[in-house]
């Protein structure tokens, strides 16, 4: 359930006496506060309180965030203020998008992640590539505006500390976006081997990708077992369920007794109950891989 889901459901719940809400009209009334408190308690009853000329528009974020239902009630362009509202405004009230949208006034700063996370759909009305903030929400291009790839994508000012995402959600511009020397190969040779599977032939590398991720390899890329395999740099500890699940095919290439034990030597520093856990794991999976080795077998 999103955001705006829960504040409907609180809307229900919201029931109040209108007659409360005469006070309103007083001269003593303290709007500052009271704008701020409104919207947020009191959205239901909107229209008992709204007035344009005593709300401090200070506070107009809150607006557009607990009274997006009413949007076309209080939207005013002068007066909302944009510093502090423009990404409640692309998060809340995103189906008014073509009435508030003004790229002079929005704040990119702050705002360029709402745009791209909950106004993708008006992705060609909203881009700027001199605006848009590249490095604190290059992944949200990434993961929320991959149809639009070809428009927006720039290696130059693409953050490719965002690079697990940009392998995770632009796979199929693969081509167009991949560059060995500048991916982040130590935070993301995981997603790499998890997404890109596909095209493991164009960004393997032994010497660049992070064999901590080796699991990864296993289990996404068993049917290049025969390129990347290396028993010196695999990961053992953490790789070896995943070597027995996913590589049954390659049993005889990759079993090794010595590296097994240590394996389960190194198990022995962690708490018994998981361990005992871990270890019964990684015995189960390889007695039932060679049982359905021996069946294929026969």
């Amino acid at each position: 359930m999103n955001q705006r889901e829960l504040l409907d459901q609180f809307d229900e719940l919201a029931v109040t006496d209108d007659n409360q809400f005469d006070a309103c009209d007083s001269e003593d009334f303290d709007w500052k506060t009271a704008s701020q408190v409104l919207p947020l308690y009191y959205r239901k009853r909107f229209h008992k309180w709204w007035n344009p000329e005593k709300y401090d528009y200070s506070s107009s974020h809150l607006l557009a965030k607990y009274c997006y239902k009413y949007f076309l009630d209080w939207w005013d362009a002068e007066t909302y203020d944009w510093e502090k509202g423009s990404f409640v405004l692309a998060q809340y009230c995103s189906e008014y998008f073509d009435t508030w949208w003004d790229a002079a006034k929005f704040n990119w700063n702050t705002g360029a992640l709402g745009l791209a996370k909950h106004c993708h759909i008006h992705f060609d009305k909203w881009w700027d590539p001199d605006r848009y903030d590249w490095e604190q929400s290059s992944w949200a291009l990434a993961q929320y505006c991959s149809e639009h790839f070809d428009k927006w994508w720039d290696p130059d000012r693409y953050d490719w500390e965002d690079s697990p995402v940009l392998a995770q959600y632009c796979s199929k511009h693969f081509d167009k976006w991949w560059d060995p020397e500048r991916f982040n190969w130590c935070n993301a040779s995981w997603a790499l081997a998890q997404y890109c599977h596909m095209h493991f032939d164009k960004w393997w590398d032994e010497n660049k990708f992070n064999w901590k991720d080796s699991s990864k390899l296993a289990k996404f890329c068993s049917d290049y077992f025969d390129t990347w395999w290396d028993e010196n740099k695999f990961n053992w500890k953490n790789g070896l369920p995943d070597l027995i699940a996913y590589c049954a095919d390659h049993f005889n290439k990759w079993w090794n007794p010595k590296y097994f034990i240590e394996h389960v030597l190194e198990l022995q520093s962690e708490d018994e109950e998981q361990l005992a856990d871990k270890v019964i794991r990684i015995f189960e999976t390889l007695i039932t891989t060679l049982q359905s080795a021996v069946q294929k077998n026969t």
